[in-house]
């Protein structure tokens, strides 16, 4: 999609996603039509865009993206407290608490640095 966009001065040959690539899977769109008359069935581009559609479509109609166990995973919604997410990769896998040792990383610079301002 990144190509239809102009991005490849930006990005060359990466495969990258987009944010908004999948609005195109959604609404009707010439840009992703096109795309897609040359896109294999049988790809992990196809399989991947056919599983975030699914995923928003029953989200739309049933207030969650996993309501049966058709992706063999169900995706929590997310709290403060375990802070699930649903990781979409070539396989679909839940995780708990995004970037923890990033986030860990700075949490430490900031204690030691700014003690008077931890909680």
């Amino acid at each position: 999609m990144s190509r239809f966009l102009g991005l490849v001065d930006y990005i060359g040959d990466k495969d990258v996603v987009c944010h908004g690539d999948d609005l195109g899977y959604l609404f009707a769109s010439r840009i992703v039509e096109s795309m897609n008359s040359e896109l294999d069935i049988n790809s992990e581009t196809f399989k991947m865009i056919d599983a975030v559609t699914k995923l928003w479509v029953n989200f739309a109609k049933y207030g969650n993206p996993t309501p049966d166990s058709s992706f063999g995973v169900v995706w929590s919604p997310y709290t403060l407290e375990d802070q699930a997410y649903l990781n979409i990769g070539k396989e679909l896998d839940t995780k708990n608490i995004p970037d923890k040792e990033e986030k860990l990383f700075w949490e430490s610079l900031f204690k030691q640095y700014s003690p008077r301002w931890t909680v």
